[in-house]
C-alpha cells in the first residue's frame, strides 16, 4: 500500500513562518539595542553617483548626518554636487578670489561642520585679512589624484580659480594605481581606462530597496555588519595592502611606480593650473599612527628633480604645539578634528598671504 506524503496544514505553516520572522526581528532589535547601549557604532554615510566624465561625484541636493560618540555633523551637498549651503555660479564675481579645493573625504571635511573644515577656515582667515575669497570644494570621498586631475580639467577650471588647493593623503598612492585612469609609459602620463566607478551600480540597486537609505543612515547594527564584512573582503583581495605602520625613517631608494605615477599626476595638475592663470598649493594631510605620532608620506623623493611643488604640512604643529591633543577622530572614520582643521586653516591662510598666492600673475 503506497503511503501518502504528509502535508503541513496551512495554519501551522503560517504560525511557523511568523515565529521565525518574530525571532529574526527580535534578534535584530536586540543587536541594535546592545550596540547602542554598550558599543556605539559610528554612522558615516556618504552618497555618490556616476558623473558625466566617468568618475564619481557627490549626489546633488543631498543632506545627511555623520554621527559617532565624538561628532554629530550635518553634510549638505548643493545641486552642483558641492559641499556648500548654496549653489555657486560659474562666473566669478568682480573682486572675488576663488579657491577650488580638490581632495577626498579629508578635503571635503568629513566629520566636522562645514564652517570648521580646513578649507572654510582658510577662507575665513583670508577674508579677515582683507581678501575677498570664495571656496569651491570639488572634493569627493574616495578620490585619488587621478580623479582630482579629471575633476579640475572638466569642472574646476570652469569656476575660474585663482588658486587650486589640493588635499594630499597617502591613500592617493594606491587609489591612483587601483583606478587605472592613467598609466605611466616611459615616464610619460597616458589616459588608460575611460571610467572608474567602484560600487556605484551596487549602491544604486540597494537604494531602490524600500527603507535601505534610512537603515544605512540610522542603523548601528547594519553599520557594524557592513564594516566587518568590508574588512574581511579587503583581507581576501589579492594584493591587499599590509597594515599601515609608522616608518622608522625616510628610506633611500628609487621611487616606486605608484610614487612616480602620483608625481606625474600632480605635475599635470600644476601644468593645468599654470595654463589657466591659477597657482597650485598642496595641503599634505599627515598620516596618524597614534595620538602623538604622525608622518608625512608625500612622495617628495620621487618629485625631487622633476617638479617644485608648493606644499604645506601641519606636522610641526601637530608634533610640538598640539602634542597630546586629539587631532584625528578616534571613534569614527579618523578624519581631522575641529582643532586640527582650525590649525590647518591658519597655516594655509598664513602661507597664502605670505607667498601672495592670490595675487594676479603678471601678464
Amino acid at each position: 500500500m503506497r503511503s501518502e506524503s504528509y502535508q503541513i496544514p496551512p495554519k501551522r505553516r503560517l504560525r511557523t513562518l511568523l515565529r521565525i520572522a518574530f525571532a529574526v526581528a527580535w534578534s535584530l532589535l536586540a543587536g541594535e539595542l546592545f550596540l547602542r547601549a554598550f558599543a556605539p557604532q559610528p554612522l558615516m554615510p556618504r552618497s555618490v553617483r556616476a558623473s558625466d566624465i566617468g568618475i564619481r561625484t557627490n549626489t546633488p541636493s543631498e543632506t545627511y548626518w555623520q554621527r559617532s560618540t565624538e561628532v554629530n555633523v550635518r553634510v549638505h551637498i548643493n545641486s552642483q554636487g558641492i559641499r556648500a549651503d548654496d549653489d555657486i555660479p560659474l562666473e566669478k564675481p568682480a573682486g572675488v578670489k576663488r579657491i577650488v579645493v580638490l581632495g577626498d573625504s579629508y578635503g571635503l571635511g568629513y566629520e566636522v561642520d562645514l564652517k570648521d573644515s580646513f578649507a572654510m577656515q582658510t577662507a575665513a582667515r583670508l577674508n579677515a585679512a582683507g581678501e575677498n575669497v570664495q571656496i569651491v570644494n570639488l572634493s569627493v570621498s574616495g578620490f585619488g589624484t587621478a580623479e582630482e586631475l579629471l575633476t579640475l580639467q572638466h569642472r574646476g577650471l570652469a569656476f575660474h580659480p585663482d588658486l587650486v588647493l589640493l588635499a594630499w593623503h597617502y591613500t592617493d598612492l594606491d587609489d591612483n594605481v587601483r583606478s587605472r585612469l592613467f598609466t605611466l609609459k616611459d615616464g610619460k602620463l597616458f589616459r588608460d581606462q575611460p571610467t572608474y566607478l567602484p560600487g556605484v551600480k551596487t549602491r544604486r540597486r540597494l537604494e531602490r530597496i524600500p527603507g535601505y537609505v534610512w537603515m544605512e543612515r540610522n542603523c548601528q547594527l547594519y553599520s557594524f555588519i557592513r564594516e566587518k564584512t568590508a574588512g574581511k573582503l579587503d583581507d581576501l583581495m589579492p594584493g591587499a595592502p599590509a597594515v599601515h605602520a609608522m616608518p622608522a625613517a625616510i628610506p633611500i631608494r628609487p621611487p616606486t611606480y605608484r610614487e612616480q605615477l602620483a608625481v606625474a599626476l600632480l605635475q599635470s595638475i600644476q601644468e593645468e593650473c599654470e595654463k589657466n592663470g591659477a597657482k597650485l598649493l598642496i595641503f599634505d594631510v599627515p598620516s596618524r599612527f597614534s595620538r602623538t605620532e604622525f608622518a608625512s608620506e608625500f612622495p617628495a623623493a620621487a618629485a625631487r628633480g622633476l617638479a617644485q611643488f608648493d606644499v604645506v604640512s601641519p606636522l610641526d604643529e601637530f608634533r610640538t604645539n598640539l602634542k597630546g591633543e586629539k587631532l584625528f577622530w578616534e571613534h569614527g572614520n579618523g578624519h581631522l578634528t575641529v582643532i586640527a582643521s582650525h590649525v590647518s586653516g591658519k597655516l594655509l591662510a598664513d602661507h597664502i598671504l605670505k607667498r601672495k598666492l592670490l595675487d594676479s600673475p603678471p601678464r
